[in-house]
């Protein structure tokens, strides 16, 4: 299990209103298919300030950087990942056909993204996604970094990410700041 998937499961178990270890034991409904392993609904207990609803991950959408067999393969969340740019991701077909069950992972990716539910999800990458980019380049004015090598840059960006989701915290409402506090 990747180490980001599995600390966000720490983080959830640890705030799960039914305090189960297990994510079946929660208002997470847990499901693994060769689709994808991921999670399927977040609706168990139906009340609006339950953690298990705000830990929900949903589907990641990932860009064709993230194709590979590790990452097709791995266990997590359910994920939509491009093969290529977007002129080389397939088409929508209405009458696509599921491919057999012993299909590879890479196949049964290609199958979702040409699905249309596959292909409205990943479209919401481009609206959800690179406004972050743009903003860190126009507001946060981080056109270059500052400093050489990879690590330097990594904890440049990272403190760059800090500062915009700080400033995002303080423009929130008192009472949404008090509760994410709280938790």
């Amino acid at each position: 299990m990747p180490v980001a998937v599995a600390a966000a499961l720490a983080v959830h178990q640890a705030r799960c209103l039914r305090q189960r270890p297990d994510p079946g034991g929660c208002c997470i409904e847990a499901f693994a298919s060769r689709t994808g392993a991921g999670i399927l609904s977040a609706s168990g207990c139906s009340q609006t300030s339950c953690p298990c609803a705000l830990d929900w991950i949903g589907t990641l959408l990932f860009d064709s950087g993230y194709w590979s067999e590790e990452n097709l393969n791995a266990p997590g969340p359910a994920r939509l990942i491009a093969s290529g740019k977007a002129r080389d991701l397939p088409q929508v077909d209405h009458n696509v056909k599921p491919p057999p069950e012993d299909a590879d992972a890479a196949t049964w990716m290609l199958y979702r993204l040409a699905t249309e539910e596959g292909s409205a999800t990943y479209k919401r990458r481009a609206a959800t996604v690179e406004p972050v980019n743009g903003h860190l380049k126009d507001r946060i004015r981080l056109r270059r970094f500052a400093r050489r090598g990879r690590a330097a840059c990594q904890s440049e960006l990272g403190l760059a990410a800090l500062v915009l989701n700080l400033r995002k915290f303080c423009r929130l409402d008192p009472r949404l700041r008090a509760a994410a506090l709280a938790a």
